[in-house]
Parts: C-alpha cells; structure tokens; sequence
C-alpha cells in the first residue's frame, strides 16, 4: 500500500465521518459522499458501504446517528485490519 493510497482512504473516512457530525441535521448525498464510499468499495464490504449510504434515509435523527456511528466504525475496523491508519 502506497503512501498515496493510505492518504486517499483517510480522505475517504473523514468524509464518511464529517456526514454524521451534526447530529440532528439531515445528512446531504454529496458528491464527496460518494466519491468516498467509491474509493472505499476495493477495501470494504459492499453491503457495508450500501448500508451507511442507505442510512442517510432515516427520519430519525437519533437512529440515524446510532447506526452511522455503528456502520462507521466497521467501516473503519475493516480499513485498519487491512493495514491503513485511521485519523481522527
């Protein structure tokens, strides 16, 4: 794994991470947003990355954030096991 790649996939997780900061604010589908699950999509489970995008959906501010934050961090768990570091 390259330096680059490693910088590309920490990109990508604090994108994924900057979608459920505001927690009671409807999370947009940004380009951003799905330019970082795209980059990760080689390195994690598809059903992983389907599953925080389909989240977005959620009414409810407090479930949603719960199951983002759940997603997110087997999202991350996955990202590290395969090597990258995480940064906050």
């Amino acid at each position: 794994m390259s330096p680059r790649e490693s910088k590309t996939v920490d990109l990508a997780l604090a994108i994924l991470r900057t979608a459920f900061e505001n927690r009671y604010a409807q999370p947009d589908r940004t380009p951003a947003l799905r330019l970082a699950l795209r980059v990760l999509l080689p390195y994690v489970d598809r059903f992983q990355l389907l599953t925080f995008w389909n989240i977005l959906d959620n009414p409810n501010p407090l479930q949603r954030m719960n199951h983002l934050r759940k997603t997110y961090a087997g999202i991350e768990a996955r990202v590290i096991r395969l090597g990258f570091r995480s940064t906050p």
